[in-house]
């Protein structure tokens, strides 16, 4: 049986079966660091691409008059003042 110290760290000699499973764990944990890295990487550009998307603007050229509505395929707009 195994003897751990106060950090929870093992000390004396590991099983051969033990020293697999420790490196296994490690190989496993260094693989989903990368995955993560990549995962926040993909969030942080859709979270840059869906700022991009509702800064959305509109430019007229000339004089928009109230009552009038815009529609943009199924989202309209009524136009309350002289723009």
């Amino acid at each position: 049986m195994r003897k751990f110290d106060r950090n929870g760290k093992a000390f004396g000699k590991q099983s051969e079966e033990q020293r697999i499973i420790i490196l296994k764990q490690r190989a496993s944990e260094a693989h989903l660091q990368v995955e993560l890295t990549k995962i926040n990487e993909e969030l942080s550009e859709l979270e840059k691409e869906k700022d991009e998307k509702t800064k959305a603007s509109i430019v007229i050229y000339g004089k928009v008059y109230p009552n009038t509505s815009m529609h943009f395929g199924k989202y309209s707009k009524a136009i309350l003042q002289t723009v």
